[in-house]
């Protein structure tokens, strides 16, 4: 079964969990070789490979040496705004050139412009 990012959030801590944990043995590196590399403590990286809620620093750490970087792109990529948002930034209101703006009820005459 394929875990989305819609799951609950116990599911995708397992889903990393297991992620993190198949990686590690496929590389041969054991719990506390990941200590080490990773500069955490044994019972931390053991929690992580379980699926606990540990810190994003430890997250970090594991899939730096993991090699499990690829995540982090999309996080560090600067936040655009939105289309709208966008397109409003980009108008200038400009005055179209013409005739003055009638007042109501006065009728538009060629001789009588502005007023």
């Amino acid at each position: 079964m394929r875990t989305t990012e819609n799951a609950p959030v116990d599911s995708l801590l397992t889903a990393i969990g297991d992620h993190l944990a198949e990686k590690a043995k496929q590389m041969g590196l054991k719990k506390k070789q990941l200590s080490e590399l990773t500069e955490l403590n044994r019972n931390t990286v053991s929690a992580a490979l379980a699926g606990k809620d540990v810190r994003l620093s430890t997250l970090l750490r594991l899939s730096r040496v993991l090699g499990e970087t690829q995540w982090l792109t999309a996080l560090l990529a600067p936040v655009t705004p939105p289309p709208m948002q966008q397109l409003k930034a980009s108008k200038t209101r400009r005055r179209v050139s013409g005739p003055a703006p009638r007042r109501m009820g006065q009728r538009y005459n060629k001789d009588n412009e502005g007023g």
